[in-house]
């Protein structure tokens, strides 16, 4: 592949970026979200109690309250 370059032989980024793509086109697969959800498993939410530290509790209060 022949790279256009400059006076002093030095590759734009311009044309580098334009080498990538046209190089990288034929093995990229772009599919649309709504396709993809298609296929994705159902999503499923565990909660698990589980006790905090001092520290963990004061900075989850914390969060919480600036919620509100």
């Amino acid at each position: 592949m022949c790279h256009p370059t400059t006076t002093k032989g030095i590759v734009s980024p311009r044309t580098v970026y334009n080498t990538v793509i046209q190089v990288l086109r034929p093995f990229l697969l772009r599919r649309l979200k709504d396709d993809v959800e298609k296929q994705m498993p159902k999503k499923y939410e565990h909660v698990v109690m589980c006790h905090l530290s001092k520290r963990q509790r004061f900075l989850y209060d914390e969060f919480m309250a600036q919620g509100k």
